[in-house]
């Protein structure tokens, strides 16, 4: 059973937590700096290459955002095994024609990666990865 009192326990120690990290923070903010710039630096180098591959490819964007959306909503389901070689696994969405973006076939990884060229074995039960 929750306690009455919960809320305002969470509360103070929510605000104890940032207390603490403003005084580290200011006690440590060379080092800071430092792993907040080469964070940034590195999160927006990924966020810049994202967009331009948005940008280059709308369709194939449209079309994974679309199977996102729906497996949020729980239009549809992830199955639990790939549809290629039966192994249990949480498949990738491989898309024939973005087109139509439901329309997908549910691969592990191994089976998605030959479907694409970029490796040439089919992974089967048992073989090691």
């Amino acid at each position: 059973m929750a306690r009455p009192d919960g809320h305002r326990k969470t509360e103070h120690r929510r605000r104890k937590c940032i207390e603490y990290t403003k005084r580290w923070r200011e006690r440590n903010w060379e080092a800071y700096l430092k792993s907040h710039r080469e964070y940034m630096r590195k999160n927006d180098r990924r966020t810049m290459e994202s967009r331009r591959h948005a940008l280059e490819n709308p369709e194939k964007h449209r079309a994974q955002y679309k199977l996102k959306n729906a497996l949020w909503r729980r239009r549809i389901t992830r199955p639990s095994v790939c549809q290629l070689c039966n192994r249990q696994c949480k498949p990738q969405a491989h898309h024939h024609d973005y087109s139509k973006p439901l329309d997908v076939m549910w691969l592990c990884r191994p089976c998605h990666y030959a479907q694409h060229g970029k490796r040439t074995h089919v992974w089967r039960e048992g073989d090691p990865l």
